[in-house]
């Protein structure tokens, strides 16, 4: 008897802390959906500082690396300084490319080289700096999130029709804290974001990047993950050791 009652707790225990969430459809990206999704993304944008990061340079250390995004009248560099036993390797994308330097001396790279390079460096600036560079798209509200910390407005990227990525905008500080995206193939991926240092107006973010579970829809990814109802796994992470924001004139005509 006592085994049984055993067995039967440990069945209601697993069945309470794996509660699945109702799947509803999404929300129509109608008029009314996007004119309340843009009135979010604007307080959202104004939050963060999206504006400000126009003219400003970010710098920010991570895993010894040292990271540099500047930005002033249309014109942009993002920089990545690290030393790799004797050899100081600086990469560097700008409007006219990308170039690798070892030792202060040009670098050959292959296609697969350059783009692998420019990729990492681009994915740990933009995590840093978002929503900076989302400024043209299309929002779209489909739902909200209740738990018992936050709320959350959900909000959608449209890309012909269908959601590509999804936001969850705390309703009250109207910071963004949690992304999901699709890769381009069967897989996906939730963004965790710590938008908690701000210097100059601008909010700058550590990131936690998980695998999406193949059986959550992208625009519930971030409700499943609150509740903790299915495996995730850490994938990749930018923790910075230090971060710093100068606002710079804007001279432009």
């Amino acid at each position: 008897m006592r085994l049984t009652i055993l067995a039967l707790a440990i069945v209601l225990g697993l069945t309470s802390c794996q509660q699945s969430i109702e799947y509803k459809p999404l929300e129509s990206a109608n008029a009314a959906n996007r004119e309340k999704a843009n009135t979010i993304i604007q307080q959202t944008f104004a939050k963060t500082g999206v504006a400000l990061q126009e003219s400003a340079v970010i710098k920010f250390k991570h895993q010894g690396e040292h990271y540099m995004a500047l930005r002033n009248c249309g014109m942009f560099m993002y920089r990545k300084q690290n030393t790799t036993g004797k050899d100081a390797i600086e990469d560097v994308l700008d409007n006219q490319g990308f170039e690798r330097k070892i030792n202060k001396h040009l670098e050959e790279l292959t296609s697969n080289q350059l783009q692998e390079a420019k990729a990492a460096l681009q994915q740990s600036v933009n995590w840093v700096q978002f929503p900076f560079g989302y400024q043209e798209q299309s929002f779209y509200l489909i739902g909200e999130l209740q738990t018992d910390e936050a709320n959350y407005h959900k909000i959608a990227i449209e890309n012909e029709g269908e959601p590509k990525e999804i936001w969850w905008v705390n309703t009250k500080d109207h910071l963004v804290y949690f992304v999901a995206r699709a890769n381009g193939d069967e897989s996906a991926r939730l963004l965790k974001i710590d938008p908690s240092f701000t210097q100059e107006g601008v909010h700058l973010n550590q990131v936690f990047a998980y695998t999406i579970p193949n059986a959550v829809p992208l625009h519930y990814a971030a409700d499943e993950f609150v509740q903790a109802s299915q495996e995730w796994k850490l994938t990749d992470s930018l923790k910075f050791e230090q971060a710093s924001v100068l606002l710079t004139p804007s001279n432009c005509e």
